[in-house]
């Protein structure tokens, strides 16, 4: 832990030697006037001398006063010019790196290897501008997948919805292009409630916890949902029985299980298996869900929970990288935590860690 050293220390301390040098001064010089006085009037009869005589005395004691004081104003007219430097010029510093990234420059860094609160607020204003710089990277970031998301199927719905306007198309083929314009408006009205979902999620920093959950019977509920795409594929499901309550917000945690379940019956090959786990802590709950499919790569793992990171990156699987995003902001609303563990080839497992009571 760094030893921070008050800037009012330094003021304090400046000042201080200020005064100190201005009383040291002035003691020595009414010191010399003393000994000078009393030494010159002891070698003279006081008494017989006249008051002219007294009044160059004393003249002569106080001759330098105002030199020294003189002096003393000087100096401490310096000591101040350079604390008021040493103050002024971080402050024009970080000023002029303000103005530079109110216009948009995030590349400022202050160097400033200080230990005082002048210190502390250029490294608080470097981490403010390295915050900036990713929150834009991550915007732009965010606006081109979107546009790139959008801009497929659009493209896609755009060529078909000419070819069924040729006369040469056959009926068969009308009802094809017909369906896949219908998969791509799913696509994007699927994107588009994503998108608002994640948004509304972003902006809320804390939700209502109050709906008392049994969690397998709020899974076994949302595995009843995929019944169809279990049996196309072949999957078998299986989850433990454990009657575990949470508190939390209905509807936010059923997202949650949706999202894991149908990621692992996508990423799952035919006549696979999926495994959900259920285990109780004491005060939290873990909800395991593990997949025999075709496992993720560790680099892409770092990544997993990204906005549109894909880890199909062909799109050959549909999607569209938001699932998992809105899965952990969920469940850190919850208070709780995901991870994921994987290989390639054999398979993954998400685990989710949820408190038991966080009742808001």
């Amino acid at each position: 832990m760094k030893l921070r050293k008050s800037l009012y220390v330094h003021i304090i301390l400046s000042f201080g030697i200020i005064l100190l040098f201005l009383f040291l001064v002035a003691n020595m010089y009414f010191g010399h006037i003393r000994e000078y006085i009393i030494t010159t009037l002891a070698n003279q009869n006081v008494i017989g001398t006249d008051i002219q005589s007294r009044r160059e005395i004393i003249g002569k004691a106080f001759s330098g006063l105002n030199e020294t004081l003189a002096i003393s104003v000087i100096f401490g007219l310096v000591i101040i010019l350079v604390v008021v430097e040493y103050i002024i010029k971080p402050i024009r510093q970080i000023t002029n790196a303000t103005k530079q990234v109110a216009k948009g420059d995030f590349n400022v860094n202050l160097e400033l290897k200080r230990k005082d609160e002048i210190g502390e607020l250029a490294e608080n204003f470097n981490k403010m501008v390295k915050e900036l710089k990713n929150n834009e990277y991550l915007s732009k970031e965010f606006m081109s997948n979107v546009s790139h998301e959008f801009k497929t199927p659009i493209a896609s719905i755009q060529g078909f919805a000419k070819l069924l306007k040729d006369d040469k198309t056959t009926e068969e083929e009308k009802i094809e292009y017909l369906d896949i314009i219908i998969e791509e408006t799913e696509r994007l009205a699927n994107l588009s409630n994503n998108i608002q979902k994640l948004s509304r999620l972003e902006n809320k920093d804390i939700v209502k916890l109050e709906d008392e959950i049994i969690l397998d019977e709020q899974i076994r509920k949302c595995i009843l949902m995929f019944n169809q795409k279990l049996d196309e594929k072949n999957i078998n499901i299986t989850m433990d029985e454990k009657n575990l309550k949470v508190i939390s917000n209905e509807e936010l945690l059923q997202q949650v299980w949706i999202n894991l379940i149908n990621n692992a019956i996508k990423y799952t090959p035919e006549d696979g298996l999926i495994e959900v786990k259920l285990e109780e802590k004491e005060k939290y709950v873990i909800v395991e869900i593990k997949d025999s499919g075709i496992g993720i790569d560790e680099k892409k793992q770092k990544r997993i929970f990204e906005k549109f990171y894909q880890v199909d990156s062909s799109h050959a699987t549909e999607g569209n990288g938001l699932g998992l995003a809105i899965v952990k902001k969920i469940v850190e609303l919850h208070g709780g935590t995901i991870s994921v563990e994987s290989k390639v080839g054999k398979g993954s497992s998400f685990k989710v860690n949820l408190p038991k009571n966080n009742k808001t």
